[in-house]
């Protein structure tokens, strides 16, 4: 995590399940990504055809089209963004049309419309002619005024999201009742627009236009951060971009949003050309460069990073993933963030009043006898002991949730162990080996959730009780509290930041492919706290809701967290006798494809602590800036 602090994460608000979504301009806005919802997978069966009118033409009102009809059904790697062209899905639902124009709203999903791609729209050769995009809401036209096609250079998170099109028609504005949608596609974008549509380009003639693709950015930023926090965000006010260093640096941010990962590392690079010893841009940049899976380049800003502040535990925490991918834990240069990280757990095991639980972080068994950070299974802590076994590793009969398994039963219940070899694309995990099983991830492809009870060995659950009752003595410094969901959104603290990336071989082998760590969202629901339906941001694709402690439930049923498969169903009338209810005990988690099922929390007078951890597959076309 880079960002100062935390924000909202979710991106569809809808009111209730069975209301209508806003467009993507008023949906709420997520922490650094507000957009709208990624696509579903496998696709919602498509629409009936239109009726043919009166006068023989087709009036389409919805009409939705893939670009790769194949690509139907989601593999366990998830996307192929950037893989072998444009895999773009579109629909095309025209809101409302009158004498000389009409507005429609553009849904774009499947992998969406990637860097070096523009949206192509055809219409009837009599229609384009006379037509013109008088308003268009998340994107920017590029092509000529009345061309045969009209050329779109989507502004949206990762190509992904909502464009609203208003259309005007000149000359016989009385045929606008029968203006057919037009053909959608996802085109390579033309060589002498890439500079224009900002793709990378050589040169620096994209320095020119920094400082207004910061304004057009921030605009469609904060557009959609008003509807969930009511001001715009503070960091895009149209000053924050007078000072170039910090233009580049919020561009490099801003780019990311939109999914343009080369514009995002241009910007950041130029920002460390500016200042070198910024070290924020430095581990963006790395930042960036991990999430591709790139992890020797991010070595190299996270190296100056960690020479510029050399005790900033969250540089030294992303060398040592980096340091693990590459198989280079034991190397003399791991032993510096080694001893920073150690440093730091431990101190936060003597706040938290549990110093018995830095054996399982820490062990002594570094070059030289120096503390090394725990990241793989080595089978030992505490000097050479066997780690105790979670309950159901040991032969106890686990944990039940106290309602059961909540509505939908089977798809709510414990998944257990079995013999089939367990995956281990990213190594072997520290944590949750014993939840590993061919079912579980079975059931999370399938289901798109899958529940873990008693994920964390019984130390480390005790230490996050602690720590957080820790951090909650002066949570006014610690913390920043959300009126709208009445919830304290802790900011970047070492325990949590660890166990996101001791987690990345765990959620690597639940979804059978190396995922990156995006962030960890440790938060405190005080009574009457609730969390939308909400479909999540790309950085969420795994996310690891994962239950520390609850307090305070006088009714003694859990604080169920409800899931509702859209699948079959439109996102703008979702039935929500479909939903299922997890109710979670301390130290069980759910671990769930965020963007693909609505999740929610409804009101409940308890108070709760839990850390969302957030993972998301390894991909050099994906941009993560959290």
């Amino acid at each position: 995590m880079v960002s100062s602090a935390p924000f909202d994460r979710s991106v569809a608000n809808f009111s209730s399940c069975g209301a209508s979504p806003p467009p993507a301009a008023e949906r709420t806005a997520d922490r650094t990504y507000p957009v709208s919802p990624p696509p579903l997978s496998p696709k919602p069966p498509a629409p009936p055809p239109p009726a043919a009118s009166s006068g023989g033409d087709l009036v389409v009102s919805f009409q939705t089209l893939a670009t790769d009809d194949a690509e139907l059904v989601p593999s366990l790697r998830g996307g192929r963004r950037g893989a072998d062209g444009c895999h773009a899905t579109f629909t095309w639902i025209e809101e409302q049309r009158w004498t000389d124009g009409l507005r429609a709203r553009l849904d774009i999903g499947g992998d969406g419309i990637i860097e070096g791609y523009l949206l192509q729209l055809v219409f009837a050769p009599e229609v384009a002619a006379r037509l013109r995009v008088k308003k268009l809401v998340a994107g920017a036209v590029v092509s000529a005024e009345f061309a045969p096609e009209t050329l779109v250079q989507p502004r949206l998170a990762s190509g992904l999201g909502t464009m609203m099109f208003t259309l005007a028609l000149g000359g016989d504005g009385g045929r606008a009742g029968r203006v057919r949608a037009p053909k959608l596609a996802c085109v390579r974008a033309p060589a002498h627009m890439l500079v224009a549509q900002h793709a990378a380009a050589d040169g620096d003639a994209w320095l020119a236009t920094a400082h207004s693709d910061f304004l057009w950015m921030a605009e469609e930023f904060n557009r959609q951060y008003i509807v969930s926090h009511g001001k715009p965000h503070p960091e895009y006010a149209p000053s924050a971009a007078d000072d170039p260093l910090q233009m580049h640096y919020l561009n490099g941010r801003l780019w990311c949003f939109m999914g343009a990962v080369s514009n995002a590392t241009r910007s950041l690079e130029e920002a460390t050309k500016i200042n070198p010893h910024h070290v924020y841009s430095h581990l963006l940049l790395a930042k960036i460069r991990i999430g591709q899976g790139l992890h020797e380049k991010a070595l190299k800003p996270l190296d100056e990073a960690a020479r510029i502040q050399p005790s900033h535990w969250q540089t030294h925490l992303m060398r040592l993933h980096c340091l693990r991918a590459l198989g280079r834990l034991e190397e003399p240069s791991a032993v510096v963030s080694h001893e920073w990280v150690c440093r730091n757990l431990k101190e936060a095991c003597y706040d938290a009043g549990r110093p018995q639980a830095y054996p399982y972080l820490c062990d002594m068994r570094g070059r030289g006898g120096t503390a090394r950070v725990r990241l793989l299974d080595d089978g030992t802590a505490y000097g050479g002991a066997e780690l105790p076994a979670p309950p159901e590793a040991a032969g106890t009969k686990p944990k039940k949730p106290k309602r059961g398994g909540g509505k939908g039963g089977a798809s709510a219940a414990l998944v257990s162990a079995d013999d089939e070899p367990t995956p281990e694309p990213a190594g072997r995990s520290l944590y949750g080996t014993h939840l590993h099983s061919a079912a579980a991830r079975r059931k999370l492809h399938d289901d798109r959730y899958v529940v873990l009870r008693n994920l964390l060995p019984e130390a480390l659950i005790q230490l996050l009780k602690g720590w957080y009752l820790h951090l909650d003595k002066t949570v006014e410094k610690n913390a920043v509290f959300q009126e709208k969901t009445q919830r304290h959104e802790y900011l970047p603290e070492v325990l949590s930041t660890y166990l996101n990336l001791a987690l990345v071989p765990f959620a690597s082998s639940m979804s059978s492919t190396v995922v990156a760590p995006t962030y960890p969202f440790p938060i405190t629901y005080i009574p009457g706290g609730s969390i939308h339906p909400h479909l999540d941001v790309s950085d969420n694709e795994l996310s690891l809701t994962f239950q520390v402690h609850l307090r305070d439930d006088r009714a003694g049923d859990g604080w169920p967290l409800t899931f509702l498969d859209p699948r079959g169903q439109e996102l703008s009338n979702l039935n929500a006798s479909y939903a299922k209810e997890v109710t979670l005990s301390d130290n069980d988690g759910v671990l769930y494809y965020g963007p693909d099922i609505v999740h929610w929390r409804e009101p409940l007078d308890a108070t709760l602590t839990q850390i969302v951890f957030a993972f998301r597959e390894e991909d050099v076309a994906h941009c993560n800036n959290q």
